[in-house]
Order: structure tokens, then sequence, then C-alpha cells
């Protein structure tokens, strides 16, 4: 059964509600439970980048966000208002400084990870 939950933010206090809000519509099952983790990780750090980097923090722009629930997996889109994102090959920070390590970390934890430049969305996929 696919569920599909749609928000729209426009500052960074908004994050960790949002993520709490998905978290608690999760299934119970221990699978869905070990990825719990990183799902929350992936979702703060992409929502984050979006508001700071890609928003320039104008709480005049909006970040829309949907989640989608399938049986086997979840997947957020992320899109932001701003100028899109200059993809380059990142990688692992020299330090763990709060800027620089979020689209690396996401790019370890999630099972699919990629950008799509035409509609300035980033695509994140958890398997269960």
């Amino acid at each position: 059964r696919m569920k599909i939950v749609e928000f729209v933010l426009h500052k960074r206090q908004e994050i960790t509600p949002c993520i709490e809000y998905l978290i608690e519509r999760l299934e119970e099952s221990e699978k869905i439970r070990l990825r719990q983790n990183d799902l929350k990780l992936c979702l703060y750090e992409a929502l984050s980048n979006a508001l700071i980097h890609g928003n320039a923090c104008d709480e005049t722009k909006a970040v829309y966000f949907c989640a989608t629930f399938l049986k086997d997996r979840f997947v957020a889109e992320i899109r932001d208002e701003g100028l899109g994102c200059k993809v380059k090959n990142y990688q692992a920070p020299s330090d763990l400084l709060e800027c620089g390590r979020g689209l690396y970390l996401i790019e370890l934890i999630a099972d699919r990870f990629c950008y799509n430049e035409e509609n300035n969305t980033w695509t994140i996929e958890i398997i269960w």
C-alpha cells in the first residue's frame, strides 16, 4: 500500500517536527525500525541543505517535500526555490565541520540519491 505525504517548509525549525510526523507513521516492523535512523539523518541533512544552501535561508522561499511510503521502501523528493545545485564530485570532508558533510552522508547511507537539474529536485530512496 502506498502512502504519500507532502510538506512545505520555510525555516529550519520546521524540519524536526516534519521528520517526527513521518516517523510516527512508519509501519511497525523490524526491517523498517533498522533503517529509521538512516531515514532521519538523510532527511534532516537534505532538508537543511535545501533551506540553507538552496533557498539561502530566505523564509519567503519554500522547500517542497514529498514523502512516499511503499511496502519495501521510502522515497523522498525535495525541491527548493533557489537557483539549483551545481552538482560536483563531492568527497569525504577532511574534518567534521557542520558544513560540507550533508550530501556525502546522504550518499553513504541512502540506497539511491540523485539530483534532477531540470526541476531542481533531489530524490532519496531508503529500502527496508
